[in-house]
């Protein structure tokens, strides 16, 4: 890390909280274990993203037509929301 210029960035992601929470992020984390971690990581954020613009296109969706399907859609992304922030 030192010769590529990233010590202090390596130094403030050890200080962090996801170095004590998440054993990927941990500097004795094999490479095979902190590239996992970081690829669910990364899922789970895009994942995250993609429900956000989910539920505004279901909000859109039950404003513009108040039908039980649209609201079941609208609930159902709330829930999945609501899971995934409890990871």
């Amino acid at each position: 890390m030192d010769t590529r210029g990233l010590s202090d960035i390596a130094r403030r992601l050890e200080e962090g909280t996801a170095s004590k929470s998440e054993t990927f992020a941990r500097p004795d984390a094999s490479t095979d274990e902190a590239e996992q971690g970081w690829l669910h990581l990364l899922n789970w954020h895009q994942r995250a993203a993609d429900l956000q613009s989910e539920l505004k296109a279901a909000e859109r969706a039950l404003a513009e037509e108040m039908t039980d399907e649209n609201l079941v859609r609208l609930k159902a992304i709330h829930a999945e929301l609501s899971g995934l922030s409890r990871l």
